[in-house]
């Protein structure tokens, strides 16, 4: 039983160790290392909200609604890696950052900017051949991945290096 996991340990062991880095930097007189943390907690964050709303969305409403509608597709893609992105965004924002707030505008903003950010994506890589060619629309649902991760959590980025730099945080 032991035998079957053990190649797990060292991914194990990498997971536990990066995690202790980060408590000891976020925790630590490290302004700059507080605000990486912020920002890997909002990417985190993102892509697991974002992930968890595309394929819910694309499991429940496309076979349901729009079972082969490859327009809808796009669409949901980019508006749920938007939406995971604002979701990602507003929780560190509210939580970890020494603001403590989020407003419905800069929610509006993050979610604005990751709809751009999803569809530039979106059609960037589309022609890609990075991804698994097997799966259609797997090089573009990466795009808007990336596109929506980083353009919908740019405010939080050039906010909290602001911040930084203004010795504002953690």
């Amino acid at each position: 039983m032991l035998n079957e996991y053990s190649e797990y340990f060292p991914l194990a062991a990498l997971i536990l160790f990066a995690a202790f880095v980060a408590y000891i930097v976020w925790r630590g007189n490290y302004k700059i290392g507080a605000y990486i943390v912020q920002v890997a907690a909002a990417l985190f964050l993102s892509s697991v909200a974002g992930f968890t709303l595309y394929v819910l969305s694309s499991v429940m409403v496309t076979t349901w609604l729009f079972a082969g509608n490859s327009g809808f597709l796009m669409i949901n893609a980019v508006v749920m890696q938007a939406t995971g992105a604002m979701i990602g965004f507003a929780i560190v924002k509210r939580y970890g950052t020494s603001q403590n707030q989020v407003s419905l505008k800069e929610m509006g903003i993050s979610l604005i900017l990751g709809i751009i950010g999803g569809y530039v994506g979106f059609n960037l890589f589309k022609d890609a051949t990075f991804a698994a060619d097997f799966v259609t629309n797997a090089n573009s649902v990466a795009g808007a991945y990336f596109g929506a991760v980083l353009l919908g959590n740019s405010p939080l980025i050039v906010g909290g290096l602001v911040n930084v730099l203004r010795n504002h945080e953690p």
